[in-house]
């Protein structure tokens, strides 16, 4: 068993991706779970825009995408020594692990072939969320490969599980 700050990995974790949409629900349910004892950790589109709100409901918050911050948060935590922000710095969806399709329950699902094939938006409006998740002249859209896409539209309509 290892502990980080009193907490051990027999106690349960909580974790949310939050939206705009669901930041009330979600802020709610962190709330409710970190008083009997849960770790929370919170990401996503709006803990990434508004991290010292987020940052209120959760013991670790995660700015960005979570392909790099998410296996840095379990060392740290194995370690004892889980940070309060875990900051993105890759940008890229470039060999990400492919899906584990066989893991999911597809009746539970309107769309359950969905491919993520890019992030982001290519385009640059005053107003967009992108500009607080961004720097000026970062880019801002990022596309899989197209032979990444294609292998992984195979995949599905093969029946493979991968």
């Amino acid at each position: 068993m290892s502990s980080a700050g009193g907490w051990t990995m027999s106690r349960i974790w909580l974790v949310i991706q939050v939206y705009i949409t669901s930041a009330h629900r979600a802020y709610a349910l962190a709330d409710h779970y970190r008083q009997q004892g849960a770790y929370v950790c919170l990401g996503g589109l709006h803990v990434t825009s508004l991290p010292a709100e987020a940052a209120q409901h959760a013991d670790s918050i995660f700015l960005g995408p979570g392909e790099d911050t998410w296996p840095a948060f379990l060392a740290d935590f194995e370690a004892g020594r889980p940070l309060p922000v875990y900051q993105s710095t890759v940008r890229t969806l470039a060999d990400q692990p492919r899906i584990r399709r066989d893991l999911i329950q597809r009746h539970l699902y309107l769309v359950p072939n969905s491919i993520v094939v890019s992030r982001g938006c290519p385009h640059h409006c005053d107003r967009s969320l992108w500009q607080s998740i961004f720097k000026p002249n970062e880019r801002r859209y990022f596309a899989l490969p197209c032979a990444a896409t294609a292998a992984a539209a195979l995949a599905i309509s093969s029946g493979s599980p991968r």
